[in-house]
């Protein structure tokens, strides 16, 4: 079976039983935190997804200690659930999908937005500009990267807006390339 059906069907069943519980928001908080964890730390995500090695509560003891030793008593049931089922392949997957589900019933996009220089100004024009476009509350993580040389990359769900001045030399270079090989 596919690994990306499978993790959006547990993603889903903890979607469904967080909408049964009242702390939902701080159980989303910790699948994002761990999400984030396996995705920047290659030594813990290879521990968890090891077959051998790792038994199974000594997992769900590291993940309790990238949450810093507290971790929601239903995550944790959901964790062992997952490993009992032979699936730690996919935690990353599951978790992904599942704070997608999570913010997209509560009505809340996620966006990524890169500049060259941190500015308020511009996120609260983008945030302004998506919710009156969708109605939708917009949660923006924001970040610095200096070799867009100026301008900014904003994405929201799928929908990726280049205004960065490396993208503009990039497609003027790709330009440039196809307009040679036709001359040929």
């Amino acid at each position: 079976m596919n690994q990306g059906v499978i993790s959006t069907r547990y993603a889903r069943a903890l979607l469904k039983y967080v909408g049964e519980i009242s702390d939902g928001d701080i159980l989303c908080r910790q699948v994002m935190t761990l999400a984030k964890g396996l995705d920047d730390l290659l030594q813990l995500r290879a521990l968890i997804e090891s077959p051998a090695g790792v038994d199974d509560e000594e997992k769900v003891s590291l993940l309790r200690t990238s949450l810093g030793g507290e971790m929601h008593p239903s995550l944790e049931k959901f964790i062992r659930l997952v490993l009992e089922n032979g699936r730690a392949k996919l935690f990353r997957q599951i978790f992904h999908s599942f704070t997608g589900m999570y913010f997209r019933s509560k009505g809340i996009l996620r966006a990524k937005l890169v500049s060259t220089v941190p500015s308020e100004n511009l996120e609260k024009a983008l945030t302004a500009m998506v919710k009156e476009k969708t109605g939708c509350e917009v949660l923006i993580e924001s970040s610095v990267d200096p070799e867009l040389i100026g301008g900014f990359i904003f994405t929201v769900d799928d929908v990726r807006f280049d205004a960065s001045v490396a993208g503009q030399l990039d497609t003027l270079r790709r330009q440039f390339i196809q307009k040679n090989k036709r001359i040929i």
